[in-house]
């Protein structure tokens, strides 16, 4: 769990440092977190669903990724905005490497084409 954490705290940073310097970064970078958050386990949930022949919930899927979204911008907002634990991350001064710059852009890849792949597969294949 612990490097679960520390993933997500260093992809925050990232795209923490990507926002503007007249802006409010932490915005850009709540959103970004988010919404990687709440892909993948929606991702999950959906795969699941389909695997197991859960047909009941397919109708709920919709607003199940409406209240991830939801959730998971609620929890990011409260972890590094009331929690203050942007201000924590930034004094520590963890150094993002390369191989994390990398990960990142992967990781917000998959995360954002991965579900048109499932769509069209679900949709079309099974």
């Amino acid at each position: 769990m612990n490097f679960i954490t520390q993933f997500y705290d260093k992809l925050f940073l990232r795209f923490y440092k990507l926002g503007k310097p007249g802006g409010e970064p932490k915005v850009l970078a709540m959103i970004l977190t988010s919404t990687i958050q709440a892909t993948n386990i929606l991702l999950i949930l959906t795969f699941l669903v389909f695997i197991f022949d859960i047909e009941y919930l397919i109708d709920k899927l919709p607003l199940t990724s409406i209240l991830m979204f939801g959730g998971s911008i609620i929890f990011n907002f409260y972890r590094y905005q009331i929690n203050g634990q942007t201000e924590i991350l930034i004094e520590k001064g963890i150094e993002i490497k390369n191989i994390t710059i990398l990960l990142s852009i992967i990781f917000l890849f998959i995360s954002m084409v991965f579900p048109l792949i499932m769509i069209y597969l679900f949709n079309e294949v099974f």
